[in-house]
Formats: C-alpha cells, structure tokens, sequence
C-alpha cells in the first residue's frame, strides 16, 4: 500500500509504442485502416505532467497498471475556501471544485487506512489546492470505468457492494442505454460502513458496463473505499439479494484500524467465505474518453 509521497516508486517509465489495432480490439470498438492514422495520432496526442498524476494512490497493490487499457479514471474535487464542509457526495461534484489533476486506480481498494499526507503526484510533492491546502479531508472524487469479466469469470447474475468511509453512491447503466442507475447509496459521513446493491446486475462474457463511483472524504483521517462483487447463481435470490453485513458500520466492524496497515477481521473472512471479492484489476476496463492508462510503464503519454 502507497501511503505517503516520500515512498513513491522510482521505476522510470519505458518507451513503447501501442497498436492502435489492438487498442481498438481490446475495447471492443472496430477500426478501419483509413481511420487508424487519424485515431492513433488523436491518442497519442493525450499526454500528462507527472505533477497533476497520480497513479493508484493511496491504494493496495502496486502503483502501476497491468496493462494498457485497464483501470478506473478519476478526478478529484475540493470544497473552496467560503464554501461548507458538505455531508453528500454530489455536492462536492456539483458545487466543489474539480481541481485539475489525473488519477488512474487498478482497482477500487483502498482498506480503511490513516490518511494524513495526501494525494501524492507522480513528480512527488502531494496535490494541493490553490491556496496550499494538501488534501487530507472534505474532498470528493468521481471514478469511470467498464466493468467486464474476463475469459475465466462466469457470465451471470453479480451483486456489487462497497465499505466506504465516508459516503460513496455507484452507479451503472444496466440496462445498454448509457444511462447511469444508481445502485448503492451508502452516502454520508460516516465510520467504514457496507452498502449493498439491492439487485444484481446480468454480466455476459461480451458485457462492458459504464460503472461511475463518487466517493467523499469528510473530516480526517480514516478512509476505506473497497468496491467488492460477488456471482449469485439463483436468479430467485438476485431478484433480493441479503448479506448480513449489509448497513454494518464501525471503524473496526471489517479491519483493524489500530494497526498499520489494518489487518482484516473475522467480518472480512466472513465476507469472502460468503463468496465476495474486491473487484479485481482485471476487471476494469478504461473508457473510451480515457484509451490509454498513464500508468502502465510502456506508455509514452506521460512528461516530467
């Protein structure tokens, strides 16, 4: 886990070029070889400073993608000065300010931990707002992605849920027309809470499925923003599904706080023994308005 700026990984990010092929068939977007030139020079066009990216912060796993066109894209807002500490997650979409920078996630896994240095860049100092405020608390941000199985995942009915502390709504578009339902509303401020998705969603081995998250921070330190899934097989049951940890809240309910980093508890093991999971890195796939992952090292998008 990357908890602070100054354990930062040094590994310099190599040069390669990317098919635009490939790029188009990962996605799953044809391409015609009269487009492919204007396509390729479009993309490669999109480039980022190390100083407003961060890969992967404050989350377990390592710092870099596992592959080109995986991960979440986020973006991060504040409250200005003047403005309330809000309490809803929408607000600090709708009323903060977006404050300019690029995050990229493997996956949305970040254990209850003590956050109290920051966002760090990929240059090194941690993000700060315009009046040199290091954000450690009432921030907000908004992640996109696809959300697909792999070759090796079952199609099938999926239930989402999410530990969150503070608030967070998830939402999809279950339905293939692009428009976002909201699945989870475990909103608010409040200690490392589970919010369960009331109905399942059907993911075929074709599906991508726009998924938003809009998690916020509110008073300092603690934070948790763990996105888990499990299959459900019995469609009776996905028309209902129950777990009794759903609604339960606690700064120690799932993880052991008291250490660092928190260790999981006998409620965590439960969880996975009924069959949850953190979504996988795997499954997350860049959309579109963000094709390539500035964190996957062979991408030459990113400047010093």
């Amino acid at each position: 886990m990357r908890q602070q700026h100054g354990n930062l990984e040094k590994n310099a990010l190599l040069m390669a070029p990317l098919s635009l092929l490939a790029l188009s068939a990962c996605n799953g977007i044809p391409s015609s070889s009269s487009s492919q030139a204007n396509d390729l020079a479009l993309l490669q066009s999109k480039t980022y400073s190390k100083a407003s990216l961060s890969c992967n912060p404050v989350s377990s796993g390592s710092n870099y993608a596992i592959d080109y066109n995986l991960g979440l894209a986020a973006r991060l807002y504040y409250s200005p000065a003047g403005q309330p500490h809000y309490s809803k997650v929408e607000d600090y979409i709708t009323k903060g300010k977006d404050l300019g920078v690029d995050l990229f996630f493997n996956q949305v896994n970040v254990i209850p931990t003590y956050f109290s240095e920051g966002f760090p860049s990929e240059a090194g100092p941690a993000f700060e707002t315009p009046d040199g405020t290091v954000l450690m608390e009432w921030f907000g941000i908004r992640y996109n992605s696809l959300l697909r199985l792999t070759a090796n995942q079952q199609p099938g009915d999926y239930q989402l849920a999410i530990l969150s502390d503070d608030g967070v709504i998830v939402s999809a578009s279950v339905d293939g027309s692009g428009k976002l339902t909201p699945l989870i509303n475990n909103d608010d401020v409040h200690a490392t809470k589970m919010g369960c998705a009331t109905s399942a969603i059907t993911m075929s081995a074709d599906s991508h499925i726009p998924i938003q998250i809009d998690y916020f921070q509110g008073p300092r330190y603690y934070i948790t923003n763990m996105l888990l899934w499990r299959r459900i097989p019995d469609r009776t049951v996905a028309s209902s599904p129950i777990d009794p940890s759903c609604g339960l809240t606690g700064e120690n309910s799932f993880y052991d706080s008291t250490k660092r980093p928190s260790v999981p508890n006998q409620n965590f093991q439960d969880l996975l023994n009924r069959g949850w999971e953190v979504v996988p890195p795997e499954n997350f796939l860049l959309p579109m308005q963000n094709p390539l992952n500035p964190c996957y090292p062979p991408n030459n998008i990113v400047q010093g």
